[in-house]
């Protein structure tokens, strides 16, 4: 294992995303005085639909591509972009059925959104999976950092020019286009085999068919326990609870998520070669897991700061986030370690273990809201006994893949 390779790939990726995430801190005094937490709830309920079918758009055959030989890199992608049109549309044609039949209130204008951003969940992400393979991390990095300038601007530019209800979302889709733009451009200059046979696809679905149907199911839950929040939230308190709630997880939240992401990608991508060649990746395993409690550290002592300012960087509407963040920080922390390396399931193809572990969490989740009705819990009691209990489950999670990556190590 090259150790300068790996600590100079995960360098670009965390120096990328910590970048990009100074431009979202900037922006947070302006957008939180454009907008009012109401606005942040309707967009967090739109963001927790897209998000969650986003996950799985490709199906997963986007991550096969580590997985799968050189040859066959660029049949992976296509047969992912293929599955994420093919979901893109089927969700557009049945919240368009649903509104038609009075369930849901929404009109072309909604779906419209909804359509492109789950489509350009899945090619970015595709995209962004098959660069990295390629060595091609500035290009992920880069993209990234255009995606968040372009989204705080627009944001920001529509809510002043009176936009408020539509312009969180809006912004949000000019930053998700510019980062598709970057990320398809780069993948023109790498040396792939760009031949699209039926046979190849074929082959493809193939081999990599049965990992991706138990990994569906695993990501979907996954999805639904980070996402799932602000619907369980609208159903037990109010849009206002949502979007303050939003806004902290949003501040908290994403630069742990662009972190454990970065880690995740390097980790998985050089945790898959070294099993390939040497049937052993403890090395990877250790160093991805101490990195990311190193962070974690560093992460709660910058938000226990945080949340002292709350109010001068947000404005009085906002009073209550700096709460929230430090009841998160058990929870954001946990995950950040458990997705730093739960792509072990995939580099030995075990997606049983993580959808063990989404289900737990998920029930965990549950039982949380369940005692909030139970025992009549305010918005922050809810908030901390979901928090100390998935803080729980995650890090069992971590214990646990530990173990495995031992077994597999040998003496």
């Amino acid at each position: 294992m090259n150790r300068r390779s790996y600590l100079r790939s995960l360098g670009t990726l965390i120096g990328g995303s910590t970048l990009a995430q100074l431009v979202n801190f900037a922006s947070y005094p302006f957008i939180a005085r454009t907008y009012s937490p109401e606005n942040f709830g309707v967009f967090a309920l739109f963001i927790t639909l897209t998000a969650i079918v986003g996950s799985v758009s490709c199906l997963r055959f986007e991550m096969m591509i580590p997985s799968s030989e050189p040859k066959e890199q660029f049949s992976v992608f296509i047969v992912a972009q293929c599955c994420n049109a093919f979901v893109s549309i089927a969700l557009v044609v049945s919240l368009a059925m649903l509104s038609a039949i009075g369930v849901l209130s929404t009109g072309f204008y909604f779906l419209f959104f909804v359509g492109v951003v789950v489509a350009l969940t899945g090619l970015t992400n595709a995209a962004a999976i098959l660069l990295l393979q390629n060595d091609k991390y500035a290009a992920r990095t880069g993209s990234l950092l255009l995606r968040a300038i372009v989204t705080v601007a627009a944001q920001i530019a529509l809510g002043v020019l009176g936009n408020k209800e539509t312009g969180l979302i809006e912004g949000f889709c000019l930053g998700f286009v510019a980062q598709a733009i970057v990320l398809v451009y780069s993948l023109n200059s790498l040396d792939l085999n760009r031949q699209i046979k039926r046979t190849w696809l074929k082959r493809v679905i193939a081999r990599y068919g049965k990992t991706v149907v138990f990994d569906i199911p695993s990501t979907l839950i996954s999805a639904l326990a980070i996402n799932a929040m602000s619907v369980l939230i609208s159903l037990s308190y109010s849009i206002r609870e949502v979007g303050l709630y939003s806004i902290s997880f949003r501040i908290a939240a994403l630069p742990l998520s662009l972190v454990a992401n970065g880690l995740s990608e390097v980790y998985f991508q050089k945790a898959s070669a070294s099993h390939r060649n040497k049937g052993s990746f403890l090395w990877e395993f250790n160093f991805t897991l101490w990195t990311s409690i190193a962070l974690s550290v560093a992460v709660v002592a910058a938000y226990a700061l945080f949340s002292k300012l709350a109010v001068l960087i947000l404005g009085a509407k906002w009073a209550e986030s700096g709460g929230i963040v430090l009841i998160l920080l058990p929870l954001l922390t946990a995950r950040l370690v458990a997705v730093s390396v739960q792509t072990t399931a995939l580099v030995v193809r075990k997606t049983i273990w993580l959808l063990a572990n989404n289900i737990l969490v998920l029930g965990v989740m549950l039982l949380a809201v369940i005692l909030a009705n139970v025992f009549q819990y305010d918005f922050k009691q809810y908030l901390v006994a979901n928090s100390l209990g998935c803080s729980f489950a995650y890090f069992s999670f971590v214990v646990f893949l530990y173990v495995k990556v031992k077994s597999y190590h040998g003496p």
